[in-house]
């Protein structure tokens, strides 16, 4: 529920990214990481992810924002078993630990909102 709250609230953040709207280091960045794109990818998109990309996404350099709004994205219908193994990788490196309520508020909204 955190997860999709957080991945709810940032959804149009992605999009404008993607579109190249917004402060020019994010975008340059989220332009940079193939893993960030999943976001605003379509699922057809994402199907045609080929294995060897897949085995090279990782969770270095993301954060725990954009980590959590991709693992609401994997988990959506539709997503190709390649990506278990990603959002394997992304669970274990949230851990356990829930977020506080103002860590949950701060990541619904963009950085340095």
């Amino acid at each position: 529920a955190v997860n999709g709250r957080i991945a709810s609230s940032m959804k149009k953040y992605w999009a404008a990214l993607s579109n190249g709207e917004g402060d020019v280091s994010e975008v340059r960045r989220f332009r940079r990481k193939p893993e960030l794109g999943l976001l605003v990818s379509s699922t057809e998109d994402i199907k045609k992810i080929s294995p060897y990309n897949w085995r090279n996404m990782g969770c270095s350099g993301l954060t725990e924002q954009e980590l959590r709004c991709l693992l609401v994205r994997l988990g959506e219908p539709g997503m190709p078993g390649q990506a278990d193994e990603f959002k394997k990788m992304i669970i274990a490196r949230l851990g356990t630990k829930s977020p506080t309520d103002a860590q949950v508020l701060a990541m619904c909204s963009p950085p340095g909102a």
